[in-house]
């Protein structure tokens, strides 16, 4: 998160915008980067923003009572605020619109946001009000935790429940009786410990929603994650089910014909899980959520979205796309 004040861009662009707006007009010319350009005007008031995917300028004029200060990121604009008696928040998205929203209660003094790459929030009374430059869509949530970002959400939590706003869906969705400093967040997925160990919960940014497991009575999870799935690492004297979640964000369950002692521990790339069982092989794909079961001498060799096992007469595939095993040679 970067405060701009006035940066000055190449003479390249100032030729272009010279083209496209009247030079006089700007005060100063603020970037975030090569993907839009935010123009002041010499009133200080008014903004023009242009973005590579509308190809058009858009104009947004602030009240005159009002201060105010753009905070930008990668791809989203929104504004620090001081004043009295002011209801509206302001933001711009990638796609070259401006939005607004409207508070319920008039507030005096002064608001800054916090801003990720394609979102932003601010912390005003006992509400968390967020924006998906995204979907171009505010939403607001009381709660008494501080907000912050990480990657694509925003995330704020009391001493039982989690909050995320997903930039994919524009909305907020909260998990209650969980453990909230317990949690791992990946590029699409939060994970959080439920406040008894004996419950997970996943939320995935790409469905904006949360989905629950249990533990089985008898063992322990602990998450292994990659940037867009996880998987149960499991301890325990006798082990029935793997688990694991891709992107989606829903936790899926192999039952194993055979149960496993001691441990099941897996090896995760960015798309699939590999369980090494001893006789067994077993893969997860993450993109299509399915498990493939493989009775294999051989040991697996985990690569980016397949797995490899060398046997002595033939080569075992696991597909990363499609979940299933194959097996070529003679």
């Amino acid at each position: 998160m970067t405060v701009f004040n006035k940066i000055l861009l190449s003479v390249t662009c100032l030729c272009v915008l010279a083209f496209c707006l009247p030079i006089q007009a700007a005060e100063s010319i603020l970037i975030g980067d090569q993907e839009f350009m935010l123009v002041r005007e010499s009133d200080a008031r008014t903004y023009n923003l242009y973005t590579q995917e509308s190809g058009k300028w858009a104009q947004h004029r602030f009240d005159e009572d009002v201060t105010h200060q753009p905070v930008i990121s990668s791809s989203v604009v929104l504004f620090g605020l001081n004043g009295q008696n002011y209801r509206k928040l302001v933001a711009a998205s990638p796609q070259g619109r401006w939005s607004t929203f409207l508070l319920e209660k008039p507030i005096t003094g002064e608001v800054i946001p916090i801003v990720g790459n394609q979102v932003g929030a601010y912390r005003i009374g006992d509400q968390t009000i967020a924006y998906s430059g995204i979907v171009n869509r505010w939403d607001t949530i009381e709660s008494a935790g501080t907000p912050y970002v990480h990657n694509d959400f925003v995330l704020s939590y009391t001493p039982d429940s989690y909050s995320v706003f997903s930039s994919q869906t524009g909305k907020w969705a909260t998990i209650k009786n969980v453990n909230p400093k317990s949690h791992i967040t990946t590029e699409s997925l939060v994970v959080v410990f439920g406040k008894d160990a004996q419950s997970f919960h996943v939320f995935s940014q790409a469905s904006g929603k949360w989905d629950s497991c249990s533990v089985p009575e008898g063992c322990s999870y602990q998450p292994v994650v990659s940037r867009n799935l996880v998987a149960m690492s499991i301890k325990g004297k006798e082990i029935r089910s793997l688990v694991a979640s891709g992107a989606d964000g829903k936790w899926r369950t192999l039952r194993l014909q055979q149960p496993v002692t001691d441990s099941a521990s897996p090896v995760v790339s960015d798309h699939i899980v590999s369980y090494d069982l001893g006789d067994v092989v077993v893969g997860f794909s993450g993109s299509s959520g399915k498990w493939g079961v493989l009775k294999t001498s051989g040991r697996p060799s985990i690569q980016q979205s397949s797995i490899v096992i060398q046997e002595q007469e033939t080569i075992a595939v696991f597909n990363g796309k499609t979940g299933r095993w194959s097996r070529t040679g003679p």
